[in-house]
This record gives C-alpha cells, sequence and structure tokens, in this order.
C-alpha cells in the first residue's frame, strides 16, 4: 500500500537562494565549513551576522541530489523504493531561529518558498511543501501565503514558539483566519523560532535534544502544543485545523 509521507524534508543548498530579487541579494546567506577539533567539518550558513546550524542533520541512505532536490526524478525513484506516493516537503534550516531581522527574514522566506515551488512544478501530484512565511511582518506573511497557496503548498509550517508569540497569541488570529479561509492546516513542527529560549543555558541537555544540533520534541514543545489547540484561536477558529509533526516518530 502507498503511503503519504506528512513531514519530509529537504536540505536547503544554494540553489535556495538563486531566488532572491534586487535589494534582497544582500542577505543571501553564506555556505560555511568549519574545522572542528575532533577532525570533523561542521557546516553552517553565516546570515546576518550569525552562524546558524542545520545542514548536519543528513540521512546517509540518499544521495545529496535527492536531498537537496537537484535530481527530482531520484528523489522520486527512492519514493518508489519505500512506497511513499506522496511527500510533504518541510524545510531543514528553518526548524531554529534564523534571524531577528524582518527584513532578512522576509527575503529569506520569500526565496525558500519560490525553490519549493519550483520543486513543486515539476512533479505535482507528488511533492507537495510547507510554506515558510515571514511572520515577523504579518501582512506580508499574508500575501506569502496566498501566492504559496497558488503554488503547490498544502499546509502552513510553524514552530512552538514563533519569536515572541506563543501559538495561541491573537497575533496569529489574522494568519489562522485566512488559512482556514483556504483550508490550509496548520503544520506544528518540533522547533524554536526564538533566540534567546533555543540558545539558553541547559536546552542541550534536555533528554530529547538529538546530537545533530538542533532540538527534538521536549516538554515545553507538548506544552506550548497543547495550549494552541485548547485556548483561543481552536475556539474562535473552528474551521481551521492543525496537525503536529514529530522528528523520529
Amino acid at each position: 500500500m502507498l503511503t503519504i509521507d506528512a513531514d519530509a524534508h529537504v536540505i536547503e543548498c544554494e540553489k535556495t537562494w538563486d531566488y532572491l530579487e534586487g535589494e534582497e541579494h544582500r542577505y543571501r546567506p553564506i555556505s560555511l565549513a568549519v574545522d572542528m577539533p575532533a577532525g570533523k567539518k561542521h557546516s553552517y550558513w553565516f546570515i546576518g551576522g550569525r552562524m546558524i546550524g542545520g545542514r548536519e542533520n543528513i540521512g546517509k541512505d540518499t544521495s545529496r541530489e535527492s536531498r537537496e532536490m537537484a535530481d527530482i526524478d531520484s528523489r522520486l525513484k527512492h519514493m518508489d523504493e519505500i512506497g511513499t506516493a506522496v511527500q510533504v516537503l518541510y524545510p531543514t534550516l528553518f526548524l531554529r531561529p534564523v534571524t531577528d531581522d524582518p527584513r532578512i527574514e522576509l527575503a529569506l522566506c520569500r526565496s525558500y518558498n519560490r525553490w519549493m515551488a519550483d520543486i513543486w512544478s515539476k512533479a505535482k501530484d507528488r511533492l507537495r511543501w510547507a510554506v515558510q512565511l515571514p511572520l515577523m511582518t504579518m501582512d506580508k506573511a499574508l500575501d506569502e501565503l496566498r501566492w504559496a497557496h497558488g503554488n503547490g503548498a498544502c499546509v502552513v509550517f510553524m514552530r512552538g514558539l514563533e519569536t515572541h508569540h506563543t501559538l495561541h497569541d491573537c497575533y496569529f488570529f489574522p494568519l489562522y483566519e485566512e488559512a482556514s479561509r483556504l483550508n490550509m492546516p496548520i503544520g506544528i513542527h518540533s522547533g524554536i523560532g526564538n533566540f534567546a529560549v533555543n540558545d539558553a543555558p541547559g536546552r542541550r541537555a534536555l533528554p530529547c535534544r538529538q546530537a545533530d544540533g538542533y532540538r527534538s520534541l521536549s516538554f515545553d514543545d507538548i506544552e506550548r502544543y497543547s495550549r494552541a489547540i485548547s485556548q483561543a484561536p481552536h475556539r474562535r477558529h473552528r474551521s481551521r485545523r492543525a496537525m503536529g509533526t514529530v522528528p523520529g516518530a
């Protein structure tokens, strides 16, 4: 029986940022490789003065071209081999905070989404995707949501904490209303969108934290998710749908 993989991932690459336009090029992430004391190399993106991880969470059972969507046929062949009819593609870089500058966020989200739409256009019946929204500027986020809906996106990617807002914050009500109108569920994925919380002392010691550099589902994620589905947005926006995705589940 063929299955739907509702939490597949892509690994961002140089191609991801080729969709930046005009003044946005100043925000293009720079790929860095750092020699570690143990002799290994760790890869990072240099974004807005920060080194951001997210390039080490790589399964070795697929080719680089498949992981980075450079070879769509290779990705589809692997899906056939494991009996997967459709994949819903989620980001890897954005599982953690990337920037606190709204201009950089908007530029990177727009480029990422257009990369995803380009991929979808090559296999519309098999590769759907989760839209990454510039949530620091809600009017731009709503514009991007509408654009993505018409270009293959089928779910809204959100983390348990977005900047300074929990998911039941009224700040997100316009997003929930528009997503409901477009019949797009909110895909609440394990992750943190706040630098202070993500980098707080002791977070690396959480029992669920993975060794590859990003935090997996933890107790505070579960608490935020529970509040998000039990409090105001759930009661007010009755037609809105939410789903949770858990890495490694």
